[in-house]
């Protein structure tokens, strides 16, 4: 059998019976029940009887079980508020906890929308100053000029050919500082993509 929670009414009428009875202790001289000072019927005040025809043990049972009811019903409605105002009290906290849960996800969320973004956008910096330098490049060797002229190196572009999988390695990582990130791409364009050609001499100009 299922047995559902009691109501706040169904508690508040218990409550009411017990506040309405005798006041306690109550204590049981085999099957009757007094009031009063333990073990003293003639100073108690005579409560109850739980006399079962022919059944002695039954009797006495019954009233060692009323008897002790006047003390035992108010202790489990105390233990039964307890336990409703520990059981509020979690709630709330996992409702808060749950709150604060939520607003994290979406600090992140944003945050890692944030970074894909950025990246995004350093990609297409990449790949526009990559474009910039081959053009560079192609017209330095359509007129044949010599000297020291602003060229990409074979680093430079396979570190272009790279590139889109470094960035999705680095898009997992949260703790990255992505500021840092962009400024160490540009510091390795600087260092790699535009540098000096190493086959021209110091000094040789052009013929």
């Amino acid at each position: 059998m299922t047995v559902q929670p009691l109501t706040d009414e169904q508690l508040a009428a218990i409550q009411t019976r017990a506040d309405a009875a005798t006041p306690g202790p109550w204590w049981a001289d085999s099957h009757e029940i007094y009031a009063g000072p333990d073990g003293i019927p003639a100073l108690g005040e005579w409560v109850a009887e739980t006399c079962v025809a022919g059944e002695l043990e039954r009797s006495e049972a019954n009233g060692r079980f009323v008897g002790a009811a006047r003390e035992d019903v108010p202790a489990l409605l105390a233990e039964v508020h307890r336990l409703r105002a520990e059981q509020g009290a979690a709630g709330e906290q996992i409702r808060r906890i749950t709150s604060q849960a939520v607003a994290e996800e979406d600090r992140l969320r944003a945050e890692r929308d944030a970074a894909r973004a950025q990246l995004e956008q350093l990609r297409a910096e990449v790949r526009a100053q990559g474009d910039a330098l081959l053009r560079q490049r192609e017209q330095h060797t359509a007129t044949g000029a010599r000297g020291k002229p602003f060229v990409i190196v074979e680093s430079g572009l396979r570190f272009l050919v790279n590139l889109d999988r470094g960035l999705a390695r680095v898009k997992r990582t949260r703790h990255i500082g992505y500021e840092l990130f962009a400024q160490l791409i540009r510091n390795r364009i600087t260092a790699c993509l535009v540098h000096d050609r190493s086959d021209v001499h110091e000094g040789e100009g052009p013929d």
